[in-house]
């Protein structure tokens, strides 16, 4: 990064003094023949200084544009997600007239994929294998999501419930799998049990248990189901975050236990108005956790205007049978203990919290925080808008689901995760030194406060 700047700052330079010499040049041409020459004549040194400048301004501007390509691919390379490795989309579009920054980012794209693909590789082979056994059988983490599921078990238990990172409980019976899981474990080898679909049909499995940090494998008999050749997996559903330990300004953001979190509303004052949706995802520096999650809809207990549910989609009736927030508050409380709050405008959202508690009575300490918004307006004081449509875009980041609360933390939780890396290029490692640098943009915080957040 020094490198660059002190090679953009000598071209600077150099034209700098590369136009002083063309102006020079001709002040001198037209003062030395100012005497012997009259009329048109004079016209031409001086255009030739004209022509000169400009063409001294094209070649710069090309050249910082090479160069803010060059710094875009850079951040783009750091940035890459270490659990998907691809550049963003807009490389790949780059074309055949491509510049050179794109050309070498398609270089460096086909190289990372062909990196994945080896790592993959004994992934591939893995699932070739279990995708051969006849029996039905899948994998579930110890909250009893399905990380494992081949054709035959969707066979017999239905596709869409048993869908990867779905519940198994969308498929079986609660009580009498819980109940069989724990004769498994105090077993402590596999048992046969009668299961039950939550239609009530029973249905027989052999039950494994699995180790720290939980979870069981369900086989089952492949008779009246047939074979059906497929695997679908996600082994990082049973990953669990480290348990938050205290944190200070020396942390390493690499190692800051976080929970990014976002609320749907009402309205945007945050005097008056309530929530009505809480999502939030939980990280360990760089590495979000999507299946540890709170996504809750709230009873607002007012009506919610007309122009809010065009935002976000939510309704009167959707959330008539909701709970209250007094109601989510122990749960919410418990799942941000020990942890930073990261969020765009991260300051409403806590507003809005601390806002509803005063009105339960409940009690309300403002976590330590850091704001996407301005962590981003401090490293790209170029950007002009600094919305989550605008960051996500500028960082590759594919934005879904955008304003529902969880979509939201989604989005955004892949968005720290690229700043961590490109807080860490320019040396900034910790939580102090990430705070210092998300109180620089003194207008958009000053906005904010203005706001009443």
């Amino acid at each position: 990064m020094a490198r660059r700047r002190s090679t953009r700052s000598a071209m600077i330079a150099c034209f700098a003094v590369l136009a002083l010499c063309v102006a020079g040049g001709a002040g001198l041409a037209v003062a030395a023949g100012f005497g012997h020459v009259t009329g048109r004549a004079l016209l031409a040194p001086i255009a030739l200084a004209g022509l000169g400048l400009a063409a001294l301004w094209i070649a710069y501007t090309l050249l910082d544009a090479h160069f803010a390509d060059l710094d875009r691919l850079r951040a783009d390379i750091l940035a890459v997600d270490p659990t998907s490795p691809i550049l963003p989309q807009r490389w790949a579009d780059a074309g055949q007239d491509a510049s050179e920054a794109a050309r070498v980012a398609v270089t460096a794209a086909d190289m990372i994929g062909r990196i994945g693909d080896w790592m993959g590789e004994p992934d591939r082979r893995l699932a070739a294998v279990l995708a051969a056994i006849e029996d039905g059988f899948l994998v579930i983490t110890a909250t009893g999501l399905v990380s494992v599921a081949n054709g035959a078990a969707r066979s017999l238990l239905g596709a869409e419930p048993i869908a990867v990172g779905t519940s198994i409980f969308a498929a079986l019976k609660r009580d009498v799998l819980v109940a069989a899981l724990d004769r498994a474990r105090d077993a402590g080898h596999p048992i046969t049990a009668r299961l039950k679909l939550v239609d009530g049909t029973g249905v027989d499995a052999r039950l494994s248990p699995l180790g720290p940090p939980g979870g069981a494998v369900l086989s089952f008999s492949v008779e009246a189901i047939g074979h059906h050749g497929t695997i679908d997996y996600d082994l990082a559903l049973h990953d669990e975050p480290p348990p938050p330990v205290a944190v200070t300004g020396a942390t390493r953001l690499d190692e800051l236990p976080v929970v990014v979190l976002d609320t749907e509303t009402t309205g945007l004052d945050v005097t008056r108005d309530r929530i009505v949706s809480v999502g939030a995802v939980r990280m360990h520096g760089r590495l979000a956790f999507p299946h540890v999650t709170v996504d809750r809809l709230v009873n607002p207990e007012v009506p919610i205007p007309a122009r809010s549910s065009a935002v976000h989609g939510i309704t009167d009736a959707m959330v008539a049978e909701a709970p209250a927030f007094a109601a989510l508050h122990p749960a919410l409380s418990d799942f941000l203990g020990g942890c930073v709050l990261v969020g765009h405008n991260i300051g409403f959202d806590c507003a809005l919290l601390r806002a509803e508690c005063d009105r339960a009575g409940l009690p309300w300490a403002d976590p330590p925080s850091l704001d996407t918004g301005h962590v981003v307006a401090a490293l790209y004081p170029d950007m002009t808008d600094i919305d989550l449509d605008s960051i996500a875009e500028r960082l590759g980041v594919e934005a879904r689901g955008r304003h529902t609360a969880l979509g939201d933390c989604l989005a955004t939780a892949e968005i720290f995760s690229k700043l961590i890396a490109l807080m860490a290029d320019r040396d900034i490692t910790t939580f102090e030194a990430a705070r210092a640098l998300a109180g620089k943009p003194k207008r958009l915080i000053g906005a904010q406060r203005a706001a009443g957040w």
